[in-house]
């Protein structure tokens, strides 16, 4: 049987995102999503799966996002003089080989998933925002969450070619992520597609993957979300630019799609989620 799960990221983000994810599980072809523990809407997120547990949960780390779920003070090499993360990814890889910055952020990666099960969430995996767990010295500390708490490590490598479009900006983070990649231990075996159509996953891309999937076992990575950030919450720049990018209402359209919706079937894939994935 060939599996193939359609994931969303950054459930919790704000109420658009929300609503977003959810419109495209229950009228479209979406099977899981991925929590942000420390973002403004995560409360508001955890009410609407209760209510819609067909849809697949897992933990969506941050550590560049927002601010720490622990008191920033306990946590300060992870944050700034606001209190909210390094949004640098340069930074982190920077930091990564620090003992002190790996102790704290393995502590910060513990809150978020514990608070995602306070929550009330029945996780199945984990990954970081940014695909950040990929640094070497924090994927250690992500694989021995995994472990600990019996969840699905998403691994973010892709592969270079079979993709709908040239899009450089994407291909330069492709090639980071895969040569990061090479350092890190491989946990379940499945193949990983969406960050070459990452803000760009139109119903022309995802038609195009589903046509050319190649494993048993396949991940394919999107952004669904609609509206604006919600007031009242200190957000990076990047990140309020992030949510209301045109391109993700478009993701979520081309989740919503009866050709797509089509093309899933003509794929002659079981859609499925992470927990089912590893069992099966």
């Amino acid at each position: 049987m060939k599996l193939l799960v359609i994931n969303a990221d950054d459930f919790g983000q704000s109420r658009g995102t929300n609503q977003a994810i959810l419109e495209a599980h229950l009228q479209g072809v979406l099977s899981s999503t991925s929590c942000m523990a420390n973002m403004p809407a995560i409360e508001e997120a955890a009410k609407l799966w209760k209510q819609n547990p067909t849809l697949g949960v897992g933990a969506h780390v941050s550590l560049n996002v927002g601010r720490p779920v622990l008191p920033p003070s306990t946590v300060p090499l992870l944050v700034n003089s606001q209190g909210l993360f390094h949004g640098s990814y340069l930074q982190h890889l920077r930091l990564s080989s620090d003992p002190t910055y790996l102790e704290q952020a393995a502590r910060e990666i513990e809150a978020q998933i514990l608070k995602l099960k306070a929550l009330g969430f029945f996780l199945d995996h984990l990954n970081g925002q940014s695909h950040i767990q990929m640094i070497p010295g924090l994927y250690q500390l992500f694989y021995k969450a995994a472990l600990r708490h019996g969840l699905w490590l998403r691994n973010s490598q892709e592969r270079l070619w079979g993709h709908p479009r040239p899009a450089p900006k994407n291909f330069l983070k492709n090639l980071l992520i895969n040569h990061l990649g090479s350092y890190c231990q491989k946990t379940q075996e499945s193949e990983f597609l969406g960050i070459r159509q990452s803000g760009v996953m139109d119903k022309k891309a995802l038609l195009f993957y589903l046509a050319n999937l190649k494993g048993d076992k396949v991940e394919l990575l999107s952004h669904p979300a609609q509206g604006e950030p919600d007031a009242g919450y200190p957000l990076q720049p990047f990140v309020s630019a992030w949510i209301t990018h045109p391109g993700r209402l478009i993701e979520k359209e081309a989740l919503l799609a009866s050709e797509v919706k089509s093309g899933l079937k003509a794929s002659g894939r079981k859609l499925c989620t992470f927990a089912e994935m590893a069992i099966l």
